[in-house]
């Protein structure tokens, strides 16, 4: 079975966004010059984990016209298992691996995770244009198995197409994790960040935009 990437759609939006974003109309280069620690207070706009966490937002502040600030953001995996059509059918009473282990000879296919976090830092402008970021985090891992019902009649299978997700009840739960990134001026409204978190393990991104 081939496993769909729903990421990737989310993903390309959110590249074609911050592309659009960022070709900001010359006569905003006129303003002012506002940078971190100089004008630049206040942000909010998306904020997201590549690939496992795609959605989410988040927010950026600075204290005063203090080089120091702080940031925080929510992010999450969607669609969810728990939305799928094949998601716990009604053949699989109670919905967890050990009930299909333990009465059923079904084929196990794939582990699926879902993720939902919630983070907050501290900032610090090492120049006007360039912040260091650094925090921390919870999040919860959800773990999903996806099996298979080989019957040869389609019309016996438990789902239309022979394939579920149950819950693994034995992995997942809250963790604690580490985020670091640096944020980056574009022009006087619009900032980008990049950076790193350790659960799930992946590159994360944002944009702010900035009053």
């Amino acid at each position: 079975m081939t496993s769909a990437r729903p990421w990737l759609a989310p993903a390309m939006a959110v590249a074609a966004l911050l592309l659009t974003t960022a070709a900001l109309p010359l006569q905003a280069q006129t303003q002012p010059a506002r940078a971190f620690g100089s004008g630049m207070r206040f942000g909010a706009g998306y904020a997201g984990a590549i690939p496992e966490a795609l959605v989410g937002v988040g927010a950026i502040t600075f204290f005063g016209d203090s080089r120091v600030g702080a940031f925080a953001d929510w992010k999450m995996t969607l669609p969810s298992i728990t939305n799928d059509d094949i998601y716990c059918p009604e053949g699989i009473n109670p919905c967890t691996v050990a009930f299909v282990n333990g009465e059923r000879n079904d084929q196990e296919v794939r582990i699926v995770d879902e993720w939902l976090a919630f983070n907050a830092g501290v900032m610090y402008a090492i120049t006007p244009e360039f912040a260091f970021m650094g925090g921390g985090g919870i999040v919860r891992q959800s773990t999903y198995r996806e099996f298979f019902h080989s019957e040869a009649d389609p019309a016996q299978r438990i789902t239309e197409t022979g394939g579920y997700y149950v819950d693994d009840e034995d992995e997942g739960g809250w963790v604690p994790q580490a985020v670091v990134g640096l944020l980056l001026r574009a022009g006087n409204r619009l900032a980008f960040r990049f950076g790193y978190e350790t659960a799930p393990g992946g590159m994360s991104l944002g944009a702010y935009i900035i009053p």
